[in-house]
């Protein structure tokens, strides 16, 4: 919030109360008035009359948190909540929250919500940060594969994908042995593919190169974590898994999978996610996730329709062998050095 000086327009103060608050500064051209709003309220006694300019700064994507520097004679704390949350404490008028009074504040502010909401959705639509329009990722040169997995001649990635043609790719799982938790990765929203579900970090293998090398480069633009390098890596195993994208396309991969586990020498302890630096346009968000809740999200998904929320390759065997390594390896770490090994029989790996 902010006031206006006297002959000012109000956009330019809309402008300073972002880069005032939160020390942020945008464009003014980003800002959009959405309504003007009488106000009269009462605050210790005092009756406050205000006529209130109403802006919003659409972002595609929303500053992380720990980014943000408030004032501390200002306010205490900053957070970012759903729009559904705010309209609900608009109705139970909570007291915790400034509320404004006049009932036309909050139907036109809501309104107004929705309709930017909707324009964003439609915009996400016609764009894809993959293609391929916007970057050079269309052009990558891969490896194609036969159905036998034999290796043919190179192929654009953009054509690949439309064609449904088999390609070599990478997985890499960053498992905290401390918590028994993976990271992770929500792709963006704008993907024409996997759009906002949530997977590990992936890559793609580009024509005659080793797997190995993509996987630790893989992580580090995903996360930020530049200290890993390519010996950090441990490889697990290989499948074949054919995934239905979202994006009109059957994606034909196979698969090198590779996990960096922490505590480690480069990484003592699991990177906070408030830490990672996530690129724009890729990622929208991260979290850690218990082993345990995964494998029962993939387990109850495998093998049938689409899952809304999370990328679920099509090889049973790809979840028998990579929970079963996960689990080893926090019992190993929490046993310590002593650790007596798991007879548990792991599940035998298939050709590819």
């Amino acid at each position: 919030t902010g006031h206006v000086i006297v002959g000012e327009p109000s956009l330019l103060f809309a402008a300073k109360a972002v880069e005032t608050s939160l020390k942020l500064v945008y464009p003014e051209h980003l800002f959009e008035f959405l309504f003007s709003c009488k106000e009269i309220a009462e605050s210790n006694g005092i009756t406050v009359k205000q006529m209130i300019d109403v802006y919003a700064l659409p972002l595609a994507h929303a500053p992380p948190l720990h980014t943000l520097a408030i004032e501390s004679d200002e306010a205490d704390a900053v957070k970012y909540i759903p729009v559904a949350e705010l309209k609900e404490i608009y109705a139970r008028r909570t007291a915790d929250f400034v509320i404004v009074a006049n009932p036309e504040y909050p139907a036109r502010l809501f309104r107004a919500f929705a309709k930017l909401a909707k324009q964003h959705e439609e915009t996400v639509g016609q764009e894809d940060s993959d293609d391929e329009q916007q970057n050079q990722k269309a052009n990558q040169l891969l490896d194609t594969l036969d159905e036998s997995g034999e290796i043919r001649e190179p192929g654009r990635r953009g054509d690949i994908h439309r064609q449904s043609v088999w390609h070599r790719a990478v997985h890499v799982w960053l498992l905290d042995m401390a918590s028994g938790c993976v990271l992770l990765l929500q792709r963006s929203r704008r993907k024409q593919h996997f759009r906002g579900q949530w997977n590990c970090s992936t890559g793609h293998v580009e024509v005659g190169d080793p797997s190995a090398p993509m996987a630790a480069k893989a992580i580090q633009e995903d996360t930020g974590l530049s200290r890993f390098v390519p010996d950090d890596v441990e490889f697990l195993l290989q499948v074949r898994s054919q995934s239905d994208t979202g994006g009109g396309n059957l994606l034909k991969q196979v698969i090198d999978v590779y996990c960096m586990a922490v505590p480690s020498v480069r990484y003592p302890k699991a990177p906070a996610i408030e830490s990672l630096v996530v690129p724009p346009g890729e990622i929208d968000s991260a979290q850690y996730v218990p082993i345990e809740e995964l494998e029962q999200i993939w387990s109850q998904s495998i093998g049938k329709t689409r899952h809304p929320d999370f990328v679920i390759p099509s090889s049973r065997e790809y979840l028998e062998r990579l929970f079963y390594i996960l689990r080893q390896k926090v019992r190993v770490y929490r046993r310590g050095p002593a650790a007596v090994e798991d007879r548990t029989e792991l599940p035998p790996a298939a050709a590819v």
